[in-house]
């Protein structure tokens, strides 16, 4: 839900917040890029994109709490879980916080204990020539985005350009000396993206014409724009239904098969 509404909002902003570009001369013979978005930016709107972002991970984890002491429970019943106040769905980087971790004092069975833990980070080479490879990033990352947002630490969400098709009109002898790529992000009202140098113009104006694709991104989820952070955050998704089914089948009775 909190994942829809992150993508929601951010469709919302791009169909509904025109924007046009505008070069400012500085002198020297360099000039910059500006997008400038029609009405403006509201201040609290990536505030609400970060919200919804941590609310989405924060979700998520809890399910897999809630899936771990609801089987430790049933498996315990009539008595409370072993450690119930420490009790959680185990993601730790090493084998000898596993091993301390409340989840082992549980009365799993030795076979969900060894899949539980042949899905924890430390142990991606387990998994590389499994169906769910890659669960063991994904866990890890879903861990650190959720304690992140857990002590409201919020995710950083930034709007930039991500691909810019176009050229110069300039008309002879004026001349394009440099182009570089200013660093911004739209919603902290860094609108300048381009900064180029000119020379030998004489009259007229210096036009650019294209187009630009304005993407999200996120700090936590690295070179994950458009829709591959779509299917990134999917992927979460799949992760935690993947790992709750497990849950859901030995509680059943049914056989693991992974």
């Amino acid at each position: 839900m909190h994942g829809a509404k992150f993508f929601e909002q951010w469709s919302t902003f791009v169909h509904d917040k025109p924007c046009t570009i505008r070069a400012d001369h500085k002198g020297n013979g360099t000039a910059v890029i500006t997008a400038v978005f029609e009405g403006g930016i509201e201040a609290d709107f990536g505030l609400g994109l970060s919200l919804e972002l941590g609310e989405f991970f924060y979700q998520l984890r809890a399910a897999l709490d809630g899936a771990t002491f609801k089987l430790a429970s049933l498996l315990s019943a009539p008595h409370p879980p072993p450690n119930e106040t420490t009790l959680e769905f185990p993601i730790y980087p090493t084998t000898s916080k596993f091993n301390q971790s409340a989840f082992c004092k549980q009365p799993f069975s030795d076979e969900f204990k060894a899949w539980v833990e042949s899905i924890q980070p430390y142990n991606a080479h387990k998994t590389t020539d499994k169906p769910y490879r890659g669960i063991n990033h994904a866990l890890s990352l879903l861990h650190d985005c959720a304690r992140k947002d857990r002590h409201r630490q919020l995710h950083v969400v930034a709007a930039l350009p991500t691909t810019i098709k176009g050229h110069f009109v300039i008309s002879p002898p004026g001349r394009i000396t440099f182009t570089e790529m200013i660093p911004c992000n739209f919603l902290e009202d860094k609108f300048e993206f381009l900064r180029f140098g000119f020379d030998r113009v004489t009259d007229g104006d210096i036009d650019l014409k294209g187009e630009m694709v304005i993407e999200v991104s996120v700090q936590e989820i690295p070179d994950r724009r458009g829709t591959a952070l779509v299917e990134e955050v999917n992927r979460f998704l799949d992760v935690a239904a993947y790992v709750i089914n497990a849950f859901e089948a030995v509680q059943k009775g049914d056989p693991l098969i992974f």
